[in-house]
């Protein structure tokens, strides 16, 4: 068992990270699991086409990107229900890859080997590193940069973003894109 769990936990701890990043500007997420399942089918699918783990993992991050432009548009754009929504994103990413993973593969599906990324150090591989690395980076960057202030402003009180000339609009744009890049990370890593 070892430390496995800090494997097996990784991606779920990389789509919190950038969960905490919408949860401080206000945007609510709690479609995650789907962004995470559409980055990983968007993965799998471009890296067993190219034999490129790290495409595959950016073809990831676009897909949780794609996933919170949507997202955004009707809770950040249209003020629909955060809650709402990020629970028809999920249905909508658990059918959309249930049904394409059926069409390729039929109704059983198979075991298919895709390239991985490689392991460091040992039992550490890549997305445990890359993990640490952004957990302090992002520690830094929100509690000591303007962005991170903003960030955290306008969760808090919007009114006062607003009157110091910045778009709260925008803020929760970044943090909404940021958290479905770091979710669709989550899935595709």
């Amino acid at each position: 068992m070892g430390l496995e769990f800090l494997r097996f936990g990784a991606p779920v701890a990389f789509a919190a990270l950038g969960e905490s990043i919408g949860q401080r500007a206000g945007v609510l997420n709690i479609g995650l699991e789907g962004f995470m399942l559409m980055g990983a089918y968007v993965a799998f699918r471009v890296t067993g086409a190219t034999g490129n783990p790290y495409l595959g993992l950016l073809a990831g991050v676009v897909a949780g990107v794609v996933l919170a432009l949507i997202q955004g548009f009707l809770t950040i754009h249209n003020t629909a229900d955060q809650v709402v929504v990020g629970t028809a994103v999920n249905l909508l990413a658990l059918g959309l890859t249930n049904t394409l993973f059926r069409a390729q593969f039929g109704k059983s599906g198979e075991l298919v080997r895709v390239p991985s990324l490689p392991t460091l150090f040992g039992p550490f591989d890549a997305g445990l590193i890359l993990l640490g690395i952004l957990v302090i980076a992002l520690s830094l960057w929100l509690a000591r940069s303007k962005w991170g202030l903003a960030n955290r402003a306008v969760g808090e009180y919007p009114p006062a973003v607003q009157s110091a000339g910045l778009s709260v609009t925008r803020i929760r744009w970044q943090a909404a894109l940021l958290a479905g890049a770091f979710a669709g990370l989550a899935g595709g890593g």
